[in-house]
């Protein structure tokens, strides 16, 4: 009678922990499970044509389900980390693509997405954002690689000599939210942290108007497509240079190295395929207070040079600048230190 009296005062008192943690502590959902958040996202975007989520989402495995799932001819894919994960419709006018780009991936990651991508369409197109700190890791020896099952991995490692160790249950956002938490407009859901917690039951938003509605108010939002494109609702901080000092301090505090095999499996990859598809690498600009600080540190000069080898070497184009002051993007596009309006990259990928 003991026990069970103790075993129904634990049940209470633990249900009471998770419920006070689910309305208080977690109103946005960021603890929330991945894989169901992923799987959500995937039944919501079967009936709509955009979700807006206020919870995480793991970019890996969603573009990993997304690649697997699309059943249609695809034409070009794009590939890389945030910084080219929301162009599409407005960049590629009537033609067939799928972002495959995903926020806080490793080079391994998008080399793995793509290259699955290109095994299972075949496009004539491939566009790579080829971003200095891609060639860094901050241990050479424990860079996240995040795969579902070993057999994908051995034919990783087998295709690109991959020598670093395998988790899935690392923080995804290691490296990435460094920069997210940071944005100015993030700091807002504080300040609407009420409102967020009644709408704890949708995670998920297909309402336009409320999604209209959040973004008037800065809630941070991203916004998924069926295309792969990940968008977000927030407005530019190009002339508010103190929250761009901020970024580029965060970044350069991490201890960094940059990785020479690197370039060599990455030129493996861009050999591959030269010969038989159009392959564009694309430099996303930097926030010129950002790309000042930061150039060094992260080695954008080596990466340029890096750039014109593999674009003499194997007559591919590359596009863009890390400085944004010499492109022709406007201001207003540059949401942050690191991140464009897909205007900009649309200009730049014509010029």
């Amino acid at each position: 009678m003991k026990f069970l009296k103790f075993f129904s005062i634990t049940v209470v008192f633990l249900l009471s922990i998770i419920i006070s943690f689910n309305y208080f502590a977690d109103a946005t959902g960021n603890y929330f499970n991945s894989n169901k958040n992923n799987e959500k996202l995937k039944k919501l975007l079967l009936s709509n044509n955009e979700v807006a989520v206020l919870n995480r989402i793991n970019p890996f495995f969603y573009k990993l389900n997304l690649i697997s799932s699309t059943e249609k001819k695809i034409d070009t894919i794009i590939c890389g980390t945030s910084k080219i994960q929301n162009i599409g419709s407005q960049t590629f006018v009537n033609q067939s693509y799928l972002n495959v780009a995903g926020s806080g991936m490793s080079f391994y990651d998008v080399l793995f997405l793509c290259e699955f991508a290109i095994t299972k369409y075949n496009p004539k197109k491939i566009v790579f954002s080829l971003e200095p700190h891609m060639f860094h890791t901050v241990l050479e020896t424990k860079e996240w690689v995040r795969l579902s099952n070993e057999k994908i991995f051995k034919n990783l490692l087998q295709t690109y000599r991959v020598p670093y160790n395998i988790s899935t249950k690392g923080d995804f956002y290691k490296e990435y939210l460094f920069n997210l938490l940071n944005y100015e407009i993030l700091r807002n859901n504080l300040k609407y942290l009420n409102q967020l917690k009644n709408l704890n039951t949708k995670k998920f938003i297909t309402d336009k108007n409320l999604i209209q509605e959040l973004s008037n108010k800065e809630i941070f939002l991203e916004i998924y497509l069926k295309d792969g494109v990940i968008k977000s609702n927030m407005q530019s901080i190009y002339d508010k240079s103190n929250t761009i000092r901020y970024l580029a301090g965060n970044s350069l505090k991490r201890e960094s190295i940059y990785v020479k095999r690197k370039e060599t499996q990455l030129e493996k990859f861009v050999e591959k395929y030269a010969d038989n598809k159009e392959i564009v690498l694309v430099k996303i600009p930097f926030h010129p207070i950002f790309y000042e600080l930061d150039k060094e540190k992260f080695n954008y000069n080596r990466v340029e040079k890096f750039a014109k080898k593999i674009s003499k070497k194997y007559d591919v184009q590359v596009k863009g600048n890390y400085n944004f002051l010499l492109t022709q993007c406007e201001k207003r596009e540059m949401l942050d230190a690191m991140h464009l309006l897909e205007s900009c990259i649309k200009r730049l990928l014509r010029s």
